[in-house]
């Protein structure tokens, strides 16, 4: 995210896969921790300096 801009939970999911962070097999964990990051990056950047 720069500039305001959003990634996309297809890009998350991608990200998660080729580091093996999480050593999960269900795509349906995938999808749900991809929003959860999703969200928290959001709720970070929309934090005040």
């Amino acid at each position: 995210m720069r500039n305001g801009q959003t990634v996309s939970k297809d890009f998350v999911v991608e990200k998660m896969k080729q580091h093996d962070l999480y050593g999960i097999a269900s795509e349906s964990t995938f999808q749900r921790r991809a929003s959860t990051i999703i969200g928290w990056v959001k709720w970070i950047g929309d934090l005040p300096e």
